[in-house]
């Protein structure tokens, strides 16, 4: 059976179990050197239950310091190996291990295992691993080889065919709002004109197209600002954030504590005491920004609304902090890695977060921290990416960023069409999984009336799942 890598559902465990680690005689030396990958010759000196389940080929791409991802192609399958993460060295290296009896080679000891390897390692021939001091740059490989191929991108509307789509009728009314917004924060017109573009209302018409036109201005301020925010850390123009780590973390700091303040809610502890002092008023416009979309949410949200709406900003903020400092050592994630990250980068959270006030709407906690509806909101984040990451590939490569879903599947998995057809596998199941999780909520609620709750608000739990739903075909729409 062929596992996807893409959602956080999917992914394989990857703790270690009952086995040794292979130790091998010397360490492996380089035995050929290719253009875009080079191979190892390693020689076994114990087995793992009298067999190593070895690939008869596989393609293993080594980062610093010479860790290994499998991507497989045996013949006439297109699937993957899971491993134990490790790095070769003299003790020993990656276990690694098929889910495919097809695959398995029966070795005795002493035989000769010949691994093809992307290299992130330059080298000359017959040069022992650990005495290899420059690398060949792992990133610009992957790019050249999501360049190298075409992609087929089917159309994604089908998934969603028995979920609601709809946009706004305040969309256009909305459109002038939003452009004079952008211009007080933007003078720069090249800036201005590329953001208008974008069509925030569209977005936010889109993704909330039963809020009445009061709360739909919040929304699509609240869009603009999320990009917006997240671009000062992605600028990578000079002096900008991108590259000054530490100017990043204050950003990211001032950030919490202005949205915590408007939000009305304590955020004191760890930080500057000439935060705790008086009113915080932040230097840069786009945090100082969020002051009109707090306010709203202050007013019209409970306590328990405002503190489940500053947990999931501030995942973004943490993830934003995570996914920085990998981009700045040059790593390549796993796709495990990624989602972790991923889940708070993508700021559906906080989308997920405003749909009662979409709705005007309060929903009892209990039915908000069921695991059901848990479920429903990890679904969304899992569409909302995958759609995201699917769409932005051109932008990506254009900008030579490999940080995305399709890049790090395509190092697993050997190319950009494979790495978009194991997205899409995921996305379904996605779907799938939303629509159980919704179901068996609701069900709960109908049938056992597990909350005790009136009609009214069961209403409002089948508007918050619609709403949900809405933010997924609104993002597709709109990408």
């Amino acid at each position: 059976m062929v596992q996807c890598l893409t959602s956080p559902a999917s992914v394989p465990d990857l703790r270690p179990r009952d086995f040794h680690y292979t130790r091998y005689h010397h360490w492996p030396t380089i035995s050929k050197l290719h253009n875009s990958f080079l191979e190892l010759t390693l020689h076994t000196q114990t087995l793992i239950d009298q067999q190593l389940r070895l690939l008869d080929s596989a393609k293993v791409l080594v980062t610093p310091p010479y860790h290994a991802s499998i991507m497989a192609m045996p013949p006439k399958k297109r699937c993957h190996a899971y491993y134990h993460k490790g790095s070769f060295g003299k003790m020993g290296g990656s276990l690694i291990y098929s889910d495919w009896p097809c695959c398995y080679r029966r070795l005795s000891v002493g035989s000769t295992i010949t691994l093809s390897l992307f290299s992130s390692v330059v080298d000359t021939s017959h040069t022992p691993l650990r005495n290899m001091e420059t690398h060949i740059d792992a990133h610009s490989q992957l790019i050249k080889c999501l360049r190298a191929q075409p992609v087929s991108v089917p159309n994604l509307l089908p998934i969603f065919s028995s979920w609601p789509g709809a946009v706004n009728p305040h969309w256009r009314a909305l459109v002038p709002v939003i452009n004079a917004r952008i211009d007080s924060l933007f003078p720069e017109p090249v800036k201005a004109t590329k953001l208008k573009r974008c069509d925030f209302a569209h977005l936010a018409a889109t993704r909330w197209p039963l809020a009445g036109f009061k709360e739909l201005y919040i929304l699509a301020f609240l869009s603009l600002w999320l990009v917006t925010w997240d671009d000062q850390i992605d600028d990578d123009t000079k002096d900008s954030l991108s590259n000054n780590f530490e100017a990043a973390e204050q950003y990211r700091r001032e950030t919490l504590y202005f949205v915590a303040q408007c939000l009305d809610l304590d955020l004191t502890e760890g930080l500057p005491r000439s935060y705790k002092d008086s009113i915080f008023v932040p230097d840069d416009p786009i945090v100082q920004s969020f002051d009109v979309i707090g306010e709203a949410l202050r007013d019209a949200y409970t306590y328990e609304q405002r503190h489940g709406f500053l947990k999931e900003m501030s995942l973004f903020l943490v993830t934003s902090h995570m996914e920085q400092k990998a981009k700045l050592e040059g790593q390549i994630p796993s796709p495990e890695v990624y989602w972790r990250v991923r889940m708070g980068t993508s700021a559906v959270g906080v989308i997920c977060a405003v749909n009662e006030y979409s709705l005007r709407s309060v929903i009892p906690r209990a039915i908000m921290e069921d695991y059901d509806m848990r479920a429903i909101w990890n679904e969304v984040n899992v569409i909302v990416s995958i759609v995201n990451d699917i769409y932005s590939l051109k932008k990506e490569m254009a900008q030579d960023s490999i940080y995305s879903l399709i890049p790090i599947l395509c190092m697993s998995l050997g190319s950009p069409q494979a790495a978009i057809d194991n997205a899409i596998r995921s996305l379904i199941q996605s779907v799938g999984r939303f629509n159980v999780a919704a179901n068996r909520l609701m069900d709960g609620i109908e049938e056992e009336d597990r909350f005790s709750l009136s009609l009214g608000v069961k209403r409002d739990v089948e508007d918050f799942i619609r709403s949900c739903q809405f933010n997924c075909t609104g993002s597709l729409y709109w990408t």
